[in-house]
């Protein structure tokens, strides 16, 4: 597989996933990883042509990494705190392989009740009917303007783009996802309009108070 990018620092061999932390779980839960190949048990002799994951401490390419052989049916087990003080990856095998990983996932910011309330509060600051063409703003506040925009760029980045970047590949085997990325989808695109009638705003030319003073005056 000459198109999979060589583990840059040790020389452990072409990876499939590079190093990493897994993101967004309750602090000191395990992570437990099932592997599963296509071979049988025992049948490969050459240590590189097995799928393997590779440990190493984080941030740090001077202490040497290590790696561990999976075979078919094997479940690794990253206990305590050891996701969060250690990087991970995986390294290609030569056999198909399956593998399924657990997590105990933290609720507080990765739910779509949290993001739904976000678009909400943010979408509260406009005024609009049913085509979209009449919209303006309820406030053009700086503090508001700006959590509105805190939480457009939190709902492209944290959530659009990686949906597209990653997710979708999965809409093959479910569409539970579709619906909810479509409606953060429009609550996005009504953020967009938010910024555009903000500088719609920032272009409209406003008369100095003191020429509007001199101008009524000559009336």
């Amino acid at each position: 597989m000459t198109y999979l990018k060589e583990e840059p620092y040790f020389g452990m061999g072409p990876m499939a996933v590079g190093w990493h932390h897994d993101e967004s779980l309750v602090r000191g839960s395990p992570v437990a990883v099932y592997n599963y190949s296509s071979s049988d048990p025992g049948t490969t002799s050459d240590k590189k042509a097995c799928w393997r994951a590779g440990l190493k401490v984080a941030w740090d390419i001077d202490t040497p990494g290590l790696v561990l052989p999976l075979q078919p049916g094997d479940c690794y087990f990253m206990m305590d705190d050891l996701n969060m003080t250690h990087q991970h990856c995986v390294l290609v095998g030569e056999e198909p392989r399956f593998s399924s990983t657990h997590r105990v996932a933290e609720e507080g910011d990765s739910t779509l009740d949290y993001v739904f309330g976000r678009t909400e509060e943010a979408l509260s600051n406009l005024l609009k009917d049913s085509t979209l063409s009449n919209a303006s703003l309820n406030s053009t506040e700086i503090s508001i303007l700006k959590k509105t925009e805190e939480i457009h760029n939190e709902v492209e980045f944290e959530w659009l783009r990686q949906y597209w970047f990653q997710g979708r590949r999965y809409a093959k085997f479910t569409d539970w996802w579709c619906k909810p990325i479509e409606k953060l989808e429009e609550d996005w695109k009504e953020m967009e309009l938010m910024v555009s009638e903000y500088y719609k705003l920032k272009k409209t030319p406003i008369l100095p108070l003191q020429q509007t003073d001199r101008s009524s005056s000559k009336n």
